[in-house]
């Protein structure tokens, strides 16, 4: 929001007005005299009848003679005005404090326009914490291109992704994209779990029956429980190209009973190659307590571990 001035504006009314008329006709050739206001733009102006009787006025639009403005501004009474009655810009205590620099607290979702805030309106850092009141930086305020939506916090937008911002829950940071989780850090340091900032360890995705890996599962430990009905763990095989060179997860068996690593059903055969440098095709068995990695590599599958057959 921008506000206007003009050196030494003064016009009479070219017809009373109501107290709560909101458009304001100037005597013939007067409107040229004072600002024109476009979209977010605006002027004080004060109304003055012959008893000093005064009202101040905000106008946020001008066509030729005639003015749309808000009534009874900065603590003035909006009253009756008849034609020939004085209408003129004068310096208002709001007019100087919309021009002065932004103090701590100052900028609120009321001062801003929607999409008012852009990447060019501000210098690198020239907007800290303390010039903003919480909550007064909202996603409508943003316009194209603006560093942050939401200082809630809704960062970046770009290509073919449509949002990617952190969450903080409170108990955790979580990275999203399209409302998608793609991981978090727990900030207890001393936790040792897998939520944890900075562990070196591998997440558990549990299975109770047959499964079939999905790119979501890399850097997992899929593992099938006990009392799960057994089954298999499903590959994509290299014809689908699903999983990129270097996708990886950890397999563990502890039901009791062996399980099968397989292609998908109705895919072609996976190559296999374990740890003697042997090539299988079809499902290879690991057996109870056996744990074995998953590596796709230039599209073929490799299998390393104990307790694969």
């Amino acid at each position: 929001m921008t506000v206007l001035f003009a050196n030494n504006a003064t016009a009479t009314l070219a017809s009373g007005i109501s107290s709560s008329a909101t458009a304001i006709a100037l005597s013939a050739g007067q409107g040229a005299l004072f600002p024109n206001p476009t979209a977010g733009q605006y002027f004080y102006a004060t109304l003055v009848n012959p008893a000093n009787q005064i009202e101040i006025v905000k106008c946020t639009a001008r066509a030729s003679d005639t003015l749309t403005v808000v009534r009874g501004q900065e603590g003035t009474t909006a009253r009756a005005y008849l034609a020939g009655e004085k209408f003129e810009q004068r310096v208002t205590a709001a007019g100087l404090n919309d021009l002065q620099g932004v103090v701590d607290g100052e900028v609120t979702t009321a001062k801003l326009a929607d999409g008012a805030v852009t990447t060019v309106k501000h210098a690198d850092a020239s907007v800290s914490t303390a010039k903003l009141i919480d909550g007064a930086v909202t996603a409508a305020k943003m316009g194209a291109g603006a560093a942050v939506g939401n200082l809630g916090f809704t960062p970046v937008k770009g290509s073919s992704i449509n949002q990617i911002w952190l969450n903080w829950s409170g108990t955790q940071l979580d990275l999203q994209i399209d409302a998608s989780p793609r991981g978090y850090v727990n900030p207890v340091a001393t936790s040792g779990a897998p939520t944890t900032g900075g562990f070196r360890g591998y997440p558990i995705r549990v299975i109770t029956t047959s499964y079939e890996l999905t790119l979501d599962d890399c850097g997992y430990l899929v593992g099938m429980i006990a009392g799960g009905a057994g089954g298999y763990v499903g590959l994509l095989d290299a014809a689908h190209l699903v999983f990129p060179s270097g996708w990886s997860c950890k397999i563990c068996n502890t039901s009791g009973i062996p399980i099968i690593i397989q292609e998908q059903s109705g895919t072609t055969p996976v190559f296999w190659y374990d740890l003697a440098g042997t090539v299988h095709t079809g499902g290879r068995t690991l057996a109870n307590a056996g744990i074995c990695r998953a590596t796709m590599y230039n599209g073929v599958w490799l299998l390393e571990g104990h307790g694969i057959s």
